[in-house]
């Protein structure tokens, strides 16, 4: 993604005077799944945002894409799961926003 934005990759929000394109992240929340009736949990799934910020519709999605396959699948001890994905116009910029989990 770097050769994209660089390191403008930021939690939650860019700082204000931030040019050019870049993406923010954002933590969700989180599900559990009982390890049986008695308690105790066997799984923790965490939900988190990927937004995409461009001047330029194409670009917006073609680092969106380029964001999908790096996260999609499984990695050494974890898996990522594209969830959804949504996008929208603000202030001539275009933003597309990825929704993963984490298991």
């Amino acid at each position: 993604m770097q050769e994209f934005v660089g390191s403008k990759i930021f939690p939650i929000v860019a700082p204000q005077n931030t040019t050019g394109d870049f993406i923010a992240y954002q933590r969700d929340g989180v599900d559990t799944e009982p390890l049986n009736k008695m308690g105790g949990f066997a799984s923790l799934r965490f939900y988190f945002y990927i937004s995409i910020v461009s001047t330029d519709y194409e670009r917006s999605l073609d680092i969106a894409d380029r964001v999908y396959d790096v996260l999609q699948g499984t990695h050494k001890t974890f898996s990522i799961e594209f969830k959804d994905s949504t996008e929208n116009v603000v202030d001539q910029k275009f933003i597309q926003v990825l929704k993963f989990s984490i298991l």
